[in-house]
């Protein structure tokens, strides 16, 4: 749907009718626009080092999602950092280990 609030958007709004249906969309997202590639490879060179998925690294993959940029990632830095969110990356690594 396009959104009201911006005159000639260039862009959509997804409605999801479940989180789960969210996620996954965000995942797809993730893992196949190319203005994540960055990100990818990131991930896949941690991966084939034998390291441990780290989300602070990670995170800079993301400056072009949003126009914020750099402002974004910090913001997003700042929130992992707040809610104590690195003690998931571990977690991450296991459940990606458990299903390969």
């Amino acid at each position: 749907m396009a959104p009201g609030e911006v005159e000639k958007a260039k862009f959509g709004l997804a409605v999801f009718t479940t989180i789960g249906a969210s996620t996954r969309s965000y995942m797809r997202n993730l893992n196949s626009h190319p203005a994540y590639a960055e990100l990818r490879k990131l991930r896949r060179d941690m991966r084939r080092e034998g390291r441990r998925l780290d989300s602070r690294t990670l995170t800079s993959g993301l400056r072009r999602y949003s126009t914020r940029g750099q402002e974004y990632v910090d913001d997003l830095l700042s929130f992992i950092e707040y809610n104590d969110l690195r003690r998931f990356d571990r977690a991450v690594l296991a459940a990606t280990r458990a299903s390969q």
